[in-house]
């Protein structure tokens, strides 16, 4: 797993600026959502909590064939923030998906993953950029055996400042 990893993440790396240019959106869509967009009425989201201007959606989960969970946050009907996890055997395969459809990662590094006994991995990560958030691929998620990738909108969000009531 890890050479293909590597064959992978050398390939993406190592495309030219001319593939670059042409690959790079401008605009992250994902199943014919569009962030910055109204999610179409059409689209089954299999939305299933409600509060205010937020909805939290979990449609059927597979991502390029790969088995995973997949949670769409909406708020005001406008993508703000998209989570997948998958196995992690399923890293390459993302890592591949996710550099065909939106051209080169505007940046990558290896973070180092421990667990509380101290053993430690290599957690490869790439990160998408567009005009309205990133995409961030982890190759483990909060889960050694678990692979991450998650969206956030930088213009959506609900962040908004702590009220003290208490």
């Amino acid at each position: 797993m890890l050479l293909a990893t590597g064959l992978v993440a050398a390939a993406l790396i190592g495309q030219t600026a001319a593939e670059e240019t042409t690959k790079t959106p401008t605009e992250f869509t994902f199943r014919g959502i569009t962030a910055g967009q109204q999610v179409d009425s059409k689209i089954k989201l299999g939305c299933f909590i409600k509060v205010g201007p937020k909805r939290v959606c979990m449609p059927n989960g597979d991502v390029g064939g790969e088995p995973a969970v997949i949670q769409i946050t909406l708020i005001n009907n406008t993508l703000s923030e998209l989570d997948i996890t998958a196995a992690r055997k399923s890293f390459p395969i993302l890592l591949d998906l996710f550099g065909q459809r939106y051209g080169k990662p505007c940046a990558n590094r290896v973070d180092k993953w421990q667990n509380v006994s101290g053993a430690s991995l290599d957690d490869q990560v790439f990160e998408w950029c567009f005009v309205t958030g990133k995409l961030i691929l982890r190759e483990i998620g909060n889960q050694v055996n678990e692979t991450e990738a998650t969206y956030s909108d930088s213009i959506i969000t609900d962040d908004k400042p702590h009220q003290v009531d208490f």
